[in-house]
């Protein structure tokens, strides 16, 4: 978001509904969520966990569709009561895919990851570092 910010793409004090192409997130209170209230964990929103997650990565929805169909219910004003929020962030990352025009993992590999060194580095187990993510995680356990 901050490079996103620096270049002058978004602007976090501005309705997120400005950068949304999928759907428009309702303004229930007469009160826009803006960007630093996804970032600060202040939109509002109700989190839930069951139902946000996939079992295996074919049972997976794409970013865009998941909170589109589940994005929680607003049920405070934005700005006003902190609330961790999964949902938030998620929205905060298909913001991400809405201006970049690109998939936010890819984003954030080609950006962050990479420029960083990286190489190995995602936000889904990649079959071809399966092997040694296992062995790592067994070497971690067995030392503790």
């Amino acid at each position: 978001m901050i490079m996103l910010k620096e270049k002058g793409l978004i602007d976090f004090n501005t309705d997120i509904n400005k950068y949304l192409k999928r759907f428009k997130v309702e303004n229930k209170f007469g009160k826009p969520i803006t960007v630093a209230h996804l970032l600060t964990h202040t939109a509002g929103f109700d989190d839930f966990y069951i139902g946000k997650s996939a079992r295996s990565e074919t049972e997976s929805m794409p970013l865009g569709e998941l909170l589109q169909k589940r994005l929680p219910e607003q049920i405070m004003p934005p700005g006003e009561v902190y609330s961790y929020s999964n949902m938030g962030m998620a929205l905060a990352a298909l913001l991400v895919e809405e201006i970049t025009g690109k998939d936010f993992e890819e984003y954030v590999i080609e950006n962050l990851f990479l420029p960083l060194g990286m190489e190995k580095s995602s936000f889904r187990i990649k079959k071809e570092f399966k092997d040694e993510y296992i062995r790592v995680c067994l070497y971690k356990w067995k030392a503790n």
